[in-house]
């Protein structure tokens, strides 16, 4: 390369996935837009204080949308020290993904993450159940300001314990459900035990099994779907597609904490354990639910407001109308008269 010729620079999105990152609260930002304009809402949110919390780019909300305002991903909290117990809620130490570096020894949790460089903070780690979905501006910045990456490696280890400790979890609540055993009865147990799995069946409607012949299946679902038989079934697909590619993330369809992330970690001074991020979240929530009532009134209002001059300029038109359509009649009537007049003139200066 010559002296003359530039280093190219290469751009990620901020957040990076797969990268340790930072994120601050944008209560304003979160605010729904018809809110913002709500005196009280946004002083609320000025007196707020929010804090920057450290945790792993695990995926994105769809494909990244370079043309969008916004985008989302999923964020999994960085928490410090040994993992909670929390038995519960089902859920053990040993269901924590720590990483680098590490001065613990005989973790409870899995082998550690090694990212690209090691952490600013010692002994911390990982958990799907501190996992958060955030919505922050569509910017870049060089690659090479991402500081703390994990390989592609490194997150496909990361997705299959994610999925391990999800079915653990899963397992134990049902199995504490069962024994009759104190545990906090949630969403698993009601979708596990009031709805009971039901296995798929073949186009016949008998279970899957080995008299059921694939070349037949494909057969079957080929004509199938070629004479437009799951023609509604192929659009819903089709759209929940699409909603899973370029999910709606406008902050007027969508409600969803918003705010900035940051690749920076060197400058951050202590790791926050992140209840403190849920904290703030309650906070600006209990903010938006004080001001919806406002916002509606203040809503309706604007609406009879504009119905109202609506109605006065349509009077004022139809009065403006109303005076041009006479003024046209007379001069109308004026004009006959005259035309009427004029042969009787004409006849009586001819004798």
């Amino acid at each position: 390369m010559s002296g003359s010729e530039e280093t190219k620079v290469v751009t990620v999105p901020i957040p990076a996935q797969g990268a340790f990152a930072a994120f601050k609260i944008d209560p304003i930002s979160t605010l729904p837009p018809d809110m913002r304009n709500d005196a009280e809402a946004v002083a609320a949110c000025q007196k707020l204080v929010n804090k920057s919390y450290i945790g792993l780019v695990v995926k994105r909300h769809g494909l990244f949308q370079h043309w969008a305002p916004y985008n989302a991903c999923t964020f999994d909290f960085l928490l410090p020290g040994m993992p909670m117990n929390m038995p519960l809620a089902g859920i053990d130490p040993s269901m924590s993904l720590p990483v680098e570096p590490m001065t613990i020894k005989d973790h409870p949790g899995y082998p550690p993450l090694r990212p690209s460089n090691p952490l600013p903070w010692n002994d911390c780690y990982i958990s799907p159940f501190w996992r958060v979905e955030l919505r922050s501006p569509t910017v870049y910045e060089s690659s090479e300001k991402v500081h703390f990456r994990i390989s592609i490696e490194e997150q496909a280890r990361r997705h299959t314990f994610t999925n391990e400790v999800f079915m653990r979890h899963q397992t134990l609540l049902l199995q504490m459900h069962r024994n009759n055993e104190a545990h906090d009865c949630g969403d698993v147990c009601r979708t596990f035990l009031t709805e009971p799995y039901s296995a798929p069946t073949s186009p016949t409607g008998s279970n899957h099994s080995e008299d059921w012949d694939e070349n037949e299946s494909s057969e079957y679902f080929s004509e199938s779907w070629s004479d437009g038989v799951y023609s509604d079934e192929l659009e819903v697909l089709k759209l929940d597609l699409k909603q899973q590619m370029f999910p709606e993330l406008d902050p007027s369809a969508v409600l969803m904490v918003t705010g900035t992330f940051t690749h920076d970690l060197e400058t951050l001074e202590e790791l926050i354990h992140p209840e403190g991020f849920y904290e703030e979240a309650w906070l600006l929530r209990r903010i938006i639910d004080e001001a919806q009532p406002r916002v509606e009134a203040a809503r309706l209002r604007a609406k009879a407001t504009a119905a109202a001059q609506d109605a006065a300029d349509f009077d004022a038109k139809t009065d403006v109308l109303t005076k041009e359509s006479t003024a046209t009649n007379a001069l109308s009537e004026s004009t006959n008269d005259t035309v009427a007049i004029l042969p009787i003139e004409s006849k009586e200066f001819s004798l």
